[in-house]
């Protein structure tokens, strides 16, 4: 549903809670890191600098043992979450 959504037009969004990015948090924590980064890369293809899909595609990337992927996404997430005021954790996604 949120998918079909046009974020393009809509101001406020229509959809305030990106329901994808806590799917991906979910799947990391039931140890399916590569599905995971499936649906961050998805949303990411829509929002491309989104800091929070940045922050969630880089650990599952990690999870996977692709460390030096999980670095240059890492790097990325880095510069797009520099003026935050506090840590991000996979809880809060």
């Amino acid at each position: 549903m949120e998918d079909k959504l046009d974020y393009d037009y809509d101001s406020p969004p229509s959809w305030h809670y990106p329901v994808r990015q806590t799917l991906g948090a979910v799947l990391i924590a039931a140890n399916r890191p590569a599905d995971a980064e499936t649906v961050y890369r998805k949303y990411l293809k829509r929002f491309p600098e989104n800091d929070r899909s940045l922050f969630g595609l880089a650990k599952s990337l990690k999870a996977q043992g692709k460390t030096q992927e999980a670095q240059v996404v890492q790097k990325r997430f880095a510069t797009a979450w520099k003026n935050a005021e506090f840590s991000l954790t996979l809880e809060q996604l």
